[in-house]
């Protein structure tokens, strides 16, 4: 089946009437009218009946989905989970593609078939193979150039409050990984958004510019940390963006801001009236100083830095703050930032989150919350040559990020897995 794939905000009045209808209590915030259709397929479906279908990848993993999956987890056995990484793969899709089998039936111990390939037309033809053997009764076990193949459980399966095929590329350390330590992500750290600017052109002023205002002028406007700006676990601030407390009025900007307002404002020929608001300014959480992390919206090498003081106006990127049973000093967030940075957090990330077109790891915050991630202070007080080494890098990531070899060993330190043991190249 290829059902349509519908946003909830493209949908008229009578379409969400009927998705609401339809998921009766699964229908939660931005369901996708995918998933009305996929529930009303397996309703006509017999008892032992399968279906085959086609989703947008987003419904296997975001959180308006999640109830919607644990009632077809409850009521059916999920055979198979295919992740095709090319968008290009299906002419009119505009988002990235799944598919599912389901049978209408509930049984214990059934293995579920993940297939995974990356953003590749290459790796996205061998994984439809792989289903094409799959479906002859083969049971799909390897990891080849571009797209993997394994099995999980049901009961295990069932568990997992996303069903997104992962690259698998760790094998057998994820689980012992996973089981081994207790906490993840979310347990020691807030997520936010960043700030999305809308119209770059009028909010985002380079340094020139900003030299030319007054001290008065000059507070209504932070430096941003964004993609080119966050390297080598760095900010290096080249740009400033237009940041009141609250929308702001061109009448207003004529007195407060009065360079920025013949600049940029006067030009625009706005009325006095007109109020200047980012796209997504985030008044609340940007209002909030102290000690953080801050990173772009993708992982990589130096994707990470710490904000000692929270200075920074984060755009198209992610603020992430210790909470507060955790221990918040500036040395545990460098530590954390050292982990972040390494390609062994790199390749954890991996098996959680999309790999987006270019092989880019996203950070968002869906994605982050089950990766393992372990208290540093209580693996300190267990294990003290582990805070020994961490207190070394931290001295030399003072003046500049420690060469990754040495924060693959950290990481791996950490973690609790040798260098052996780790299946991907450490670079």
């Amino acid at each position: 089946m290829n059902p349509p794939f519908v946003s909830a905000k493209a949908l008229d009045d009578v379409q969400k009437g009927s998705l609401k209808a339809i998921l009766g209590d699964t229908l939660r915030n931005r369901p996708d009218l995918s998933q009305a259709f996929i529930t009303k397929s397996l309703g006509l479906l017999k008892s032992g009946g399968r279906l085959g279908t086609l989703m947008p990848s987003g419904v296997t993993n975001s959180s308006f989905g999640e109830s919607w999956r644990r009632t077809i987890n409850k009521e059916c056995d999920i055979r198979l989970v295919a992740l095709f990484g090319a968008f290009d793969m299906f002419h009119s899709a505009m988002v990235n593609v799944c598919c599912l089998v389901v049978d209408k039936q509930k049984s214990e111990q059934t293995p579920v078939q993940m297939i995974w390939a990356e953003p590749s037309r290459s790796a996205a033809a061998a994984a439809m193979r792989g289903i094409r053997h799959w479906s002859a009764g083969e049971r799909i076990e390897r990891s080849a150039e571009g797209w993997s193949g394994y099995s999980i459980v049901s009961d295990v399966f069932d568990k997992r409050a996303s069903w997104m095929p992962a690259p698998n590329a760790l094998g057998s350390i994820l689980p012992k990984m996973e089981s081994a330590i207790p906490t993840v992500v979310t347990d020691m750290f807030n997520i936010e958004l960043g700030i999305r600017a809308g119209d770059r052109s009028l909010f985002v002023i380079d340094k020139a510019l900003f030299d030319k205002f007054g001290q008065k002028e000059r507070k209504y406007f932070k430096p941003v940390a964004e993609k080119d700006a966050i390297r080598n676990g760095r900010v290096w601030p080249s740009n400033f963006i237009f940041y009141p407390d609250q929308p702001t009025s061109v009448e207003q900007l004529r007195t407060l801001t009065p360079v920025f307002y013949r600049e940029r404002v006067a030009p625009r020929n706005f009325s006095d009236d007109f109020r200047l608001e980012l796209a997504r300014p985030r008044y609340a959480a940007a209002s909030k100083r102290g000690p953080r992390i801050v990173s772009r919206a993708f992982a990589g090498p130096g994707a990470f830095a710490v904000d000692e003081v929270g200075d920074f106006a984060v755009v198209q990127g992610y603020v992430w703050t210790l909470k507060k049973h955790v221990d918040a000093s500036a040395d545990r967030l460098i530590d954390y930032s050292l982990i972040f940075n390494s390609s062994v957090f790199i390749g954890i990330t991996r098996e959680f989150s999309v790999i987006q077109a270019g092989g880019q790891i996203d950070l968002a915050k869906r994605y982050m919350k089950n990766v393992p991630l372990p208290d540093l202070e209580e693996l300190y007080a267990n294990r003290p040559e582990v805070a020994d080494y961490a207190a070394s890098l931290r001295s030399r990531a003072l003046e500049s990020m420690p060469d990754p070899s040495s924060l693959n060993r950290f990481a791996l330190m950490v973690y609790g897995v040798g260098e052996r043991e780790w299946p991907l190249p450490l670079n």
